[in-house]
């Protein structure tokens, strides 16, 4: 197990830093630097150097740095010199594989800016709007003037880079290079592209409203003396459909008994917690194992989802949706993030490892490039875990004993777990103790841009080692926000998760950008009319304006104040009104009317509750 992360930065003319990412297993003591000076031998020309060439197999002397940090800064570094550097950590019984090796000299070093770091791979499209927005992180260096933007009309066009690349001297190549070196039957290649725009530091979004499809957008950095970055990592613009549902449920294997529910039952949940709601359920392994049209194993067409607003995934035990595996292949729900869909996770997310109900991990950790860190914005997982022959003792999970959610944010409701046990199937029922604690819940470890909004109650406070660890979070992505909570909602107990889903809905589910306001106050028919359990009320608007929404009855008379004088924001606003008045009494059936006032304009439109 190797360091990752190695990276360089400079200060100065004579110094450097490393850093790498903090390993966190136990029986790490340390971590090695390793220099090398790249002897002439191995230089194309006066400043590139060979890199397929081992660092074990450089033939010169090697210079070591011991330290407990996961960052080391060199004050003795020659900048006429060219190095090769790798880091190992020392564990208990050998010093680990080393990381990935870097190339150190002037030219990488000392005259180039560090790169752009893209935050989304994806960025959307839409009929309505032909625009396209690029946005990235600010890089560390301070010396930063200006961004330049780069533009392929095509992925041939693509190829023209600063980066060199290396391929046989007999294969042709789409453009004359501005540089050519080579050696033995290969050739390095280097390409020059003319810059499409620029935009000043500390400026970190561009938007091109001179969208062609099929293009392609990279961005580097250009520090005061002109030096330039590597490119960043592509960005491609996508076609998105317009969204027109509120929400989509996939859930993943209900096949094998050890799975948590029926299928039946999650349909028959979903319909009564949705009640209100325009939703879809999607059975992804039936989807998946039984198309038999489907060869990949991985059949889904993403713009499909893209048409809901919110995208709820429950994920077993036995993991199928958002793995590693498809994730990196297909991107199915980095598209739909970068486009501008909520997702709403509820699970243990797999990442790389497998994790089921036989998993001996109470730790599961998340690659730095994996969707884990990046869009939900988690770096660990840990559960108890169902270990076989322990179960006797494991199933009363007295090291967990998950009871509550308890908030962080006084707008979330309180989340108590569901202790019918009709939902689940034999196996998971077992499993429950005699208090009926849910087991296989799990708490994240979340990055320093992710809000924990729910932690973690225990009935055993003093031995849960899960007790007030962050059981919800919350992380907000360029165009998309990613709720993923450590439990399954058919856990929870039903009023408390309806409040949850409607809390997400109302207040924190994206408007997938970009999404067009109305020129005017709209006001839309409930849904559904009649109803007899609760209706959805749904407005929009052109501009932030103090509202109120009321429901009177026939005889004029309020019944009840959904909104009361509050400052709504630009957009799409949907309440629920449960057919109760203001002192939580059922109302009789019969037609009601319900009316949006702001400080110049009113509009009304009846309704019809049947019991």
């Amino acid at each position: 197990d190797c360091p990752h992360g190695f990276e360089k930065q400079y200060f100065e003319l004579d110094s450097i830093k490393f850093s790498w990412d903090k390993n966190l297993k136990e029986g790490i003591t340390g971590y090695n630097l390793l220099i090398k000076k790249i002897p002439d031998s191995l230089l194309i020309s006066k400043s590139l150097p060979r890199t397929d060439v081992p660092f074990n197999s450089i033939d010169s002397d090697i210079i070591s740095y011991y330290t407990t940090d996961n960052s080391f800064t060199l004050t003795d570094f020659d900048p006429n010199t060219i190095y090769a550097a790798v880091v190992n950590q020392e564990q208990e019984y050998m010093p680990s594989s080393s990381s990935e090796m870097l190339i150190l000299n002037s030219d990488n070093l000392l005259n180039c800016p560090n790169t752009p770091e893209l935050t989304s791979e994806f960025t959307p499209m839409r009929e309505s709007i032909q625009k396209v927005e690029i946005v990235w992180q600010i890089p560390t260096d301070t010396s930063i003037a200006y961004f330049k933007i780069y533009k392929a009309k095509d992925s041939i066009e693509a190829f023209q880079r600063y980066s060199p690349f290396s391929r046989p001297a007999s294969v042709s190549i789409p453009f004359e290079p501005k540089e050519r070196h080579g050696y033995g039957s290969d050739e390095i290649n280097y390409y020059q592209m003319q810059a499409f725009d620029s935009i000043p530091y500390p400026i970190t979004k561009y938007i091109d409203s001179l969208t062609i499809r099929d293009a392609y957008y990279w961005v580097t950095s250009v520090d005061s003396n002109g030096f330039e970055s590597d490119f960043s990592s592509l960005i491609k613009p996508i076609d998105v459909p317009l969204v027109y549902k509120d929400m989509l449920v996939l859930f993943g294997s209900t096949i094998d008994e050890s799975d948590f529910i029926y299928e039946e039952h999650i349909s028959s949940y979903y319909a009564e917690l949705l009640s209100g709601y325009n939703y879809d359920l999607y059975n992804w392994s039936e989807e998946q194992l039984y198309n038999d049209s489907c060869e990949s194993g991985f059949c889904v067409d993403w713009k499909k989802f893209a048409e809901y607003k919110v995208i709820i995934i429950e994920e077993f035990p036995n993991p199928k949706i958002l793995t590693n595996e498809h994730e990196s292949a297909y991107k199915l729900f980095t598209r739909l993030s970068d486009v501008g869909q909520t997702v709403v996770f509820f699970g243990t997310p797999p990442g790389s490892q497998i994790v089921s109900l036989n998993s001996y991990t109470d730790t599961v950790r998340y690659s730095l490039n994996g969707f884990e860190q990046k869009y939900m914005g988690i770096s660990e997982s840990h559960l108890v875990p169902w270990l076989g022959y322990y179960n006797d003792f494991l199933s009363n999970d007295t090291l967990g004993g998950f009871r509550t959610a308890v908030p962080t944010v006084s707008s979330a409701p309180l989340l108590h777990i569901n202790s019918d046990k009709s939902l689940f199937k034999p196996f998971i029922k077992q499993l429950f103790n005699l208090n009926s604690n849910i087991p296989f819940v799990s708490v994240f470890e979340p990055l320093s841009n992710t809000d924990v909004i729910y932690r973690f109650s225990s009935s055993y406070p003093q031995s849960s080692y899960l007790e007030d660890k962050p059981v919800g979070v919350y992380h907000k992505n360029t165009f998309n926000h990613i709720f993923t909570f450590g439990f399954h909602l058919p856990s929870i107990n039903q009023t408390d998760a309806r409040n949850l889903i409607d809390f997400i809905y109302n207040r924190h589910s994206s408007t997938p950008a970009p999404y067009l306001l109305p020129s005017s106050i709209q006001l839309t028919q409930n849904y559904p009319n009649p109803f007899n359990n609760s209706t959805r009320i749904e407005f929009a608007l052109h501009e932030p304006l103090q509202v109120s929404l009321f429901v009177y009855n026939i005889l004029g008379q309020k019944v009840t104040t959904l909104i009361d004088n509050q400052f709504i924001i630009p957009g799409n606003h949907i309440y629920f009104w449960s057919a109760k008045n203001d002192a939580g009494e059922d109302v009789s059936t019969g037609m009601y009317f319900y009316r949006l006032e702001t400080e110049d304009e009113s509009y009304t439109k009846k309704m019809v509750f049947l019991k």
